[in-house]
């Protein structure tokens, strides 16, 4: 399931039944540029990260997924840090310098997982998945890199001190940059379920044929999560058309 979703519409609460609500040091600021709900999170200032609750990322297999807006390509920036200090740690950074880069460590040596480099000034869907079998990350739903041979999970470095937007390593840079609808799950999402995520926060509004016959209709909450049928409230309407368009939209069911 979801365990955690952060929509960052002016607050930092986490939007599923868990109410694992996440704190800053410092007055979180919030832009109107966003990819779900109406507003995103802002990081530009040195003390302007958000910490996580320290269950949210003790398990076996997980899934991190988030909308990022790159405002900086300086090196080493985290998207997000999970650890207990500069020897036990799970990050991901857009940019190492040369490359974007997933990295473990439990104590011994590092484990890494290269991409290429997040592009800055543009919204992208950033995901990392994590099985027993295999460690693979994607950007907009396509997979960019993975690797079958990293050893160590989040359940082995056990992370207390988890972080959006800073390091473990105080020399390291804050982040410079606009996140949206951060979710955590406790399984590893395939990639049909991450390009699903995708679609809905792009709220997709292709222009339909008025003749074309709708052939399928999803529902979904708007935690992303599908339905067998409509809910009371507001539910997201997947409608997929004879002539291959696809519209989604916001629908309030009373």
């Amino acid at each position: 399931t979801m365990i955690a979703q952060y929509q960052f519409d002016n607050d930092l609460t986490d939007m599923s039944d868990n109410m694992f609500n996440s704190a800053s040091m410092s007055k979180m600021l919030y832009t109107a540029s966003h990819k779900s709900g109406e507003k995103a999170a802002m990081f530009s200032s040195a003390n302007n990260f958000v910490q996580l609750p320290y269950q949210v990322a003790n398990m076996k297999e997980m899934t991190i997924s988030v909308w990022v807006n790159m405002r900086a390509s300086t090196a080493w920036q985290r998207i997000f840090d999970f650890g207990n200090g500069t020897d036990q740690y799970m990050y991901l950074t857009p940019n190492s310098g040369t490359d974007m880069r997933f990295v473990m460590r439990n104590k011994g040596e590092e484990e890494i997982l290269s991409a290429p480099k997040l592009s800055i000034s543009r919204w992208l869907h950033v995901t990392l998945s994590i099985s027993d079998e295999a460690v693979v990350l994607y950007v907009d739903g396509e997979e960019v890199a993975r690797s079958t041979e990293m050893t160590i999970r989040p359940s082995d470095i056990k992370p207390v001190m988890n972080y959006i937007g800073r390091s473990q390593f105080k020399k390291d840079p804050m982040i410079k940059a606009y996140m949206d609808d951060l979710r955590i799950y406790n399984y590893a999402l395939d990639q049909t379920e991450i390009k699903e995520i995708v679609e809905i926060a792009n709220d997709i509004k292709s222009v339909t044929d008025g003749a074309a016959e709708a052939i399928s209709t999803e529902y979904y909450s708007v935690d992303g999560s599908r339905l067998t049928s409509p809910q009371r409230g507001v539910n997201i309407v997947r409608t997929r058309y004879a002539n291959g368009k696809v519209s989604v939209k916001k629908v309030l069911n009373q």
